[in-house]
């Protein structure tokens, strides 16, 4: 969501959150695939973390597009995911999850009442704080 869009913030919102259900549900099932290839167990409990919030974020949307539209959010279906060699797939979520931290701190600008900004906002501090942690997965550093 650009910026300029917070005038007809509402308009596409209901698709947005059917996006955001995907991803985060997505990225749940990423971490917890990643999670067995880890290579210590304070890691491998760092993804599982991560999986639980993701799949915490798309329970939020799920609340929040029942709200908005009176009707549960459809199932969709998800394919498994294809996770990469492990030092590529960390680099491959640290530009994900700063994507994300940008993505819902726009929809956290733009939403006009103070439960969706909150709810945006607080989800864009989790993501922010996934790719920090991510990048220490990488150097090694914990």
């Amino acid at each position: 969501m650009e910026l300029n869009d917070c005038a007809s913030y509402y308009t596409g919102l209901p698709a947005r959150l059917l996006e955001y259900i995907a991803d985060e549900t997505s990225d749940s099932l990423y971490y917890q695939e990643l999670a067995r290839a880890a290579r210590d167990p304070r890691t491998r409990e760092l993804l599982l973390e991560f999986a639980r919030d993701e799949a915490g974020h798309a329970t939020n949307f799920r609340q929040s597009y029942r709200q908005i539209t009176g009707m549960e959010a459809p199932l969709q279906k998800l394919q498994p995911p294809q996770v990469p060699d492990y030092c590529e797939a960390i680099k491959e979520r640290i530009i994900a999850e700063s994507g994300d931290l940008v993505k819902y701190g726009e929809e956290s600008v733009c939403a006009p009442e103070r439960e969706l900004k909150d709810l945006f906002y607080l989800t864009s501090l989790v993501e922010g704080k996934h790719g920090l942690r991510l990048t220490t997965m990488l150097c090694g550093v914990r």
